[in-house]
């Protein structure tokens, strides 16, 4: 037993596995996800897209702590996110935009921090940053054929994100609207693990956790420990999204505040263990 305990001392942390991303997101295991998509297809002059509601919502999901993906692969962009594949741009039926028009994607709508990488399926693509993405832009141009961006959250900061978008004719250089076609418009959802310092239950990590812990706190049900994992959280997620949405006061009285009732409720911890 002296001999297991001190080979189990010398070890070293777990060496991970060099991976490649799965539909499902996250470790192996999750390639064998359900695709879900959203098929595109043009009735008369209007597009019209049916998403696919047999498969469930996907979820955001990240590596195993000690696994990572290979640096020189373009996948590596995904490197410390929570991600999934699931969604697909999908043709339905045999129809082709006019001449000289393509079909386009733009954002309409997306809920902060939700990145957007160009893949036709986990290991192919350029994964190039889209949909505002590092500064790129809001419309896509959609080859036509079966496509499996990319989605990514760091740190996720609440338990649903989503984003709206319109599908539509346009030029094909330019991506203006083509007159006299109609779009169409599709909402893609994903879950992401509720954030433990999510303390009024409402789904992300702002100021109202900061008030919550502060009656709760007063009421002994939540301590020290959980304002600093509060800190925590709410300031990696402040650096994901450069708009944080927080109730008064600002971002910097806020933490001088959390700061403070800190200090305070581990004085009165060490006051009460006297």
């Amino acid at each position: 037993m002296a001999a297991a305990l001190l080979a189990a001392l010398g070890a070293g942390p777990a060496v991970g596995a060099t991976m490649v991303p799965q539909l499902g997101g996250g470790t192996a295991g999750q390639s064998e996800a359900p695709m879900k998509h959203a098929d595109v297809t043009l009735v008369g002059s209007a597009l019209v897209v049916r998403l696919d509601e047999t498969v469930p919502t996907p979820q955001l999901r990240s590596l195993a702590p000690e696994d990572q993906f290979d640096p020189n692969m373009p996948w590596a962009a995904l490197e410390g996110t929570n991600h999934n594949f699931q969604y697909g741009w999908n043709p339905s039926g045999f129809w082709a935009p006019p001449s000289g028009a393509g079909v386009w994607v733009e954002l309409l709508e997306a809920t902060p921090g939700l990145l957007t990488y160009e893949a036709i399926f986990p290991v192919s693509g350029t994964y190039d940053p889209l949909f505002g993405n590092s500064g790129s832009s809001l419309r896509w141009q959609w080859s036509g054929a079966m496509t499996h961006n990319a989605y990514a959250v760091v740190n996720p900061t609440r338990s649903r994100y989503e984003a709206s978008y319109r599908v539509y004719i346009g030029d094909a250089t330019t991506g203006e609207p083509t007159p006299g076609y109609e779009p169409a418009e599709v909402t893609f959802q994903w879950v992401a693990d509720v954030p433990l310092a999510d303390f009024d239950d409402d789904g992300d990590i702002d100021g109202g956790d900061f008030l919550a812990w502060q009656r709760a706190c007063g009421a002994g049900t939540l301590t020290a420990d959980d304002l600093q994992l509060w800190q925590q959280q709410w300031g990696a997620a402040a650096s994901a999204v450069a708009a944080a949405s927080v109730p008064e006061p600002a971002a910097g009285g806020l933490i001088a505040l959390a700061a403070a009732a800190l200090l305070v409720a581990r004085s009165r911890r060490r006051l009460r263990m006297r």
